[in-house]
């Protein structure tokens, strides 16, 4: 592979694409399974598309923002080495962004255009509040730590933007809402409460993130309690723990507060929780209206959806063991969270893989779903993911 390739995929952080493209397959799997509004089979490759361009431009304007940090503490980035010009990259994001709007816009045009007339184009303007967050977060996420939240909203962004393309309206939207008036009709369709709690999942573990690299400060801290520390050190002078002589070398920033560490984490537990919530709910109510029905029944209306839960139960166990493994990861050395990290991302299409099956979606929705979880983890090994 050239320099200048290994260079592009490096300032996309394409091996982290899978992670975007996965709810953009359940949100169009979930249009075509309840067929709110008639349409082709273009839409999914249009909303790929489109996303696969805004999640691009995104990455690359982090770099190009970060460029005079990056020539301090990570001059091997692409833009602060030369190996990508910063004309270039402004370039390239600019035309990412006009495309994916575009595309959006095409798509959510044309289903107006079949469905409603003289509506508004909701799609299209969820796509522009996703761009402005996306610049928002670029341009200031070093100014604060609050500014995960913005990376969150990103991510939440995509599925609700997908979800306004396919539906056609924001009456679509209403439509779906309306079901929550029956607890029963809110187990069947939990993209809403999931959407919110993807958005955190992603903040929890951006947070945690941004220790990933920390500035070299000219000291150290103890990387059990976070208190200042030197080299030569035996024992933390605050808790007396014992002292690593190469964890400590890393330890250039103080860890989280431990309060703020367990939020985080409890975050990344927070999708995984819901869906594993859902199920069990349907589940259950399932099984209270099959004692009112006789066997031939049961077995004609009852056993293919509960055999559907059953199994979205145990996808959803093996994700919270990815999950209980990650965080265990971080927790047993915080000096070295890159792996933990790319494990929390690598996760979101296996949970988007659970939703789909939790909402009954055709087999080949959660099966792309997890095709991309096992390609994001082949990625990670080719391109890293942070």
């Amino acid at each position: 592979m050239t320099s200048a390739r290994q260079a592009w995929l490096e300032i996309t952080r394409l091996s982290n694409l899978p992670t975007v493209l996965s709810g953009v397959v359940v949100i169009i799997a979930m249009r075509w399974t309840h067929g709110y509004v008639p349409g082709g089979l273009w839409l999914l490759p249009a909303m790929l598309v489109a996303m696969a361009c805004l999640y691009a431009a995104g990455f690359i304007l982090n770099d190009v923002f970060d460029r005079e940090v990056d020539r301090i503490e990570r001059p091997g980035r692409p833009i602060p080495s030369g190996r990508v010009r910063l004309g270039s990259a402004i370039r390239v994001a600019i035309l990412a962004i006009i495309g994916g709007l575009v595309v959006i816009a095409h798509a959510d045009g044309v289903m107006l255009g079949l469905v409603i007339q003289n509506a508004a184009p909701w799609g299209l303007l969820s796509g522009a509040v996703l761009v402005a967050l996306i610049l928002l977060y670029d341009r200031f996420h070093l100014a604060s730590s609050w500014s995960v939240l913005i990376m969150g909203g990103c991510r939440s962004m995509v599925y609700v933007t997908c979800l306004l393309v396919a539906l056609g309206s924001v009456d679509g939207l209403r439509t779906i809402w309306s079901a929550y008036s029956s607890s029963f009709a809110m187990m069947g369709m939990p993209v809403l409460p999931y959407l919110i709690a993807i958005g955190l999942y992603v903040a929890g573990f951006s947070r945690i993130a941004r220790g990933e690299v920390a500035p070299v400060t000219g000291g150290l801290f103890c990387h059990h309690c976070g208190h200042p520390a030197r080299k030569g050190l035996g024992t933390c002078t605050e808790c007396g723990g014992d002292l690593d002589p190469e964890r400590l070398e890393r330890s250039t920033a103080p860890p989280l507060h431990r309060g703020l560490e367990s939020l985080c984490i409890s975050a990344t537990f927070l999708p995984s929780a819901i869906l594993l919530g859902l199920s069990t709910f349907q589940c259950g109510q399932l099984l209270w209206l099959a004692r009112e029905v006789t066997p031939e029944e049961f077995a004609t209306y009852f056993t293919q959806p509960l055999g559907g839960l059953a199994s979205s139960m145990v996808i959803g166990v093996l994700g919270v063991v990815w999950l209980a493994v990650a965080a265990i990861r971080y927790r047993a050395d915080r000096t070295r969270p890159t792996r933990s990290i790319l494990m929390w991302l690598a996760a979101i299409p296996l949970l988007d893989g659970n939703l789909a099956m939790l909402m009954y979606l055709p087999i080949w929705a959660p099966l792309a779903c997890f095709g991309l979880f096992v390609l994001t983890v082949l990625g990670h090994r080719r391109i890293m993911g942070t």
